[in-house]
């Protein structure tokens, strides 16, 4: 039989602290650096597949004699 008066039940936040406090901002801001820098990536591959597509579009229309096909 168990004894339920031995079982500890967790009480608020008792769980373990991985970083100091000071450190919680520090990842903070290292995070939201990543994240700016993943999105400046992500426009400029945008910025030059938009400029290949209308080089491709032009190339298209003068070399291979028609209209390009938009899918």
């Amino acid at each position: 039989m168990v004894d339920s008066s031995r079982i500890l039940a967790p009480q608020g936040h008792d769980h373990p602290q991985f970083l100091p406090d000071g450190w919680n901002a520090i990842v903070e801001g290292l995070l939201q650096l990543q994240r700016a820098q993943l999105q400046a990536l992500l426009a400029w591959q945008q910025a030059i597949a938009t400029v290949q597509q209308e080089a491709s579009d032009a190339w298209i229309c003068r070399w291979a004699g028609g209209a390009p096909i938009d899918a």
